[in-house]
């Protein structure tokens, strides 16, 4: 069985017809875009000791605006706790466990406090990496 080819009749490499009101409408978009360019880049060349010191520094600084949560989510507990719960005579009378979960709760109030405290001496991106770069952009 022989399959017949027909010949292609198209013409390859064939240019398409710009018309002027096609150039017209190209150059009437290509004037309304404004482009604009940023190209400054800082390049930094460092060591990987340096590197790991600057962030093992740096990262109990980040990990402690995450420290509230303990204190607080330790003292709604205790908040919940002690209102609804009774308290029963057991190893303890009843008034001694309200006044262990009383001052547990106002020791988990003081940590809560001082984790907020904690959180305004944060630390950006952009400090860690003028500390790696040895500047400072404040000055």
């Amino acid at each position: 069985m022989k399959i017949k080819m027909k010949p292609n009749n198209k013409q390859p490499n064939k240019k398409p017809i710009i018309s002027p009101i096609d150039s017209s409408l190209k150059k009437a978009i290509v004037d309304g875009v404004t482009t604009y360019s940023n190209l400054n880049q800082r390049i930094l060349k460092l060591s990987e000791d340096k590197i790991k010191i600057c962030l093992i520094k740096n990262i109990s600084k980040i990990e402690k605006r995450k420290n509230w949560q303990n204190p607080f989510t330790l003292l709604i507990s205790i908040i919940l706790t002690l209102t609804t719960t009774n308290f029963k005579n057991w190893l303890l009378p009843k008034e001694s466990w309200m006044a262990v979960f009383f001052i547990c709760g106002m020791a988990s109030f003081i940590w809560l406090i001082i984790s907020l405290f904690e959180i305004k001496k944060k630390i950006t991106i952009d400090q860690i990496i003028d500390e790696l770069a040895g500047t400072d952009r404040n000055e």
